[in-house]
């Protein structure tokens, strides 16, 4: 005979599991594993007098991402909700640690910066459905690909 054991609730234990699911309820989280090494089409683009201001925006954005789910973002207009592109019409390319597709879906969120009203925009990839947006470069100058 067999030695049974009771199955844990262990209520954490249970959230956890269930925040790390790939469904597009999920909420988005970020990694920047592959951020781009180009200066160009990363934070080192600001100039030192206007670092302050875009990240406190950028920081801002990130948080108000993160509260609402994925399906929320798609559902808006793309000036408060998300763009989505293909890679190969980037300017710039990801980490050397990622290969990424011409056809991979790229995801543009727009964010304030020193020079006004959503001038930025955080540029991404997720392996979707996964709730994970793998943060590969941030447009501050507006040069990251043909607006």
């Amino acid at each position: 005979m067999g030695i049974k054991t009771k199955p844990q609730n262990n209520k954490i234990g249970n959230r956890i599991q269930q925040s790390q699911g790939c469904i597009s309820e999920q909420h988005p989280w970020f990694s920047f594993r592959y951020m781009t090494t180009n200066k160009q089409f990363n934070i080192e683009s600001c100039n030192p007098g206007d670092l302050e201001t875009t990240l406190k925006c950028l920081f801002s954005r990130l948080e108000e991402l993160s509260k609402r789910p994925w399906v929320y973002w798609t559902q808006k207009p793309k000036a408060n909700g998300l763009e989505t592109m293909n890679y190969d019409e980037l300017n710039f390319t990801a980490n050397a640690e990622i290969s990424l597709a011409k056809d991979t879906t790229i995801y543009l969120f727009r964010f304030d910066t020193y020079q006004g009203s959503g001038k930025g925009r955080i540029i991404g990839f997720k392996s979707s459905p996964c709730s994970v947006l793998h943060i590969i470069g941030f447009d501050i100058g507006f040069n990251a690909y043909k607006h």
